[in-house]
């Protein structure tokens, strides 16, 4: 199976929960960066849109939306307008549809320069982008053994301002616009897991060493964990 098939099976489990029990889908400060005042053509493309968060903010700013994921549980979740499948390395688009093509929490999945290069493609003005990253010094093992339990098909576990670097270093100007650390439910995201799996994801953080703890700021009460997750947003102007 490959890394795609992984992933859409992954998001199959895990649909029915995505939205309720991660914090950070609906929150306006994991959003806001991401809707920009309507501009240029007013057509938006959300790249792994999952359940449309993102896209309904854009509508609710007035621009006209396609929802882009590789997962019909996802896209299904919502009643979207647009939404379509497909692979974000192979988008069905004319070049410079799009007067933004936006993607939050997606390119974890992709060969980086081939996706954002089918971005620029269908781009005709920016490329937003949203990204959880590590934090600066943690022991990088813990996401390695985190997410080889928790979703098998991701490829990358990206550090402060690995993004950035990678868009200049094929050539794109790439531009910081916020940084935002938001505390989130550390379960959440694992329920669709077997309870074996869950167990194990719990037990690899509460064993973890102090230090990771107190970077993370893990916070733990009979029932609920929370860590924190560190975003970046960036803007790629064309």
């Amino acid at each position: 199976m490959d890394s795609l098939n992984k992933t859409v099976t992954s998001y199959l489990e895990r649909a029915t929960v995505y939205e309720k029990k991660t914090n950070w889908v609906n929150m306006k400060e994991c959003i806001s960066p991401l809707s920009p005042d309507v501009f240029g053509n007013g057509v938006a493309l959300d790249v792994c849109a999952g359940t449309g968060a993102v896209s309904k903010a854009l509508i609710q700013k007035g621009w006209t939306v396609i929802s882009f994921d590789a997962s019909k549980a996802m896209l299904s979740q919502s009643e979207l307008p647009m939404p379509i499948l497909g692979d974000m390395h192979q988008l069905p688009f004319l070049d410079n549809f799009f007067e933004i093509v936006v993607c939050r929490q997606g390119l974890q999945y992709a060969d980086i320069e081939m996706a954002i290069a089918e971005f620029k493609r269908v781009c005709r003005s920016q490329i937003l982008l949203g990204h959880i990253t590590r934090e600066d010094g943690d022991t990088y093992s813990f996401w390695q053994d985190y997410f080889t339990i928790a979703s098998p098909g991701r490829k990358h576990i990206f550090n402060p301002n690995e993004l950035y670097h990678i868009t200049h270093n094929i050539g794109l100007v790439a531009k910081t616009t916020q940084v935002i650390k938001q505390q989130d439910n550390y379960v959440g995201p694992l329920l669709h897991l077997p309870l074996n799996k869950q167990t194990d994801l719990i037990k690899l953080l509460i064993d973890t060493e102090k230090g990771f703890k107190t970077l993370y700021n893990v916070q733990v009460t009979t029932d609920l964990i929370t860590y924190s997750n560190r975003w970046e947003y960036l803007v790629i102007s064309l």
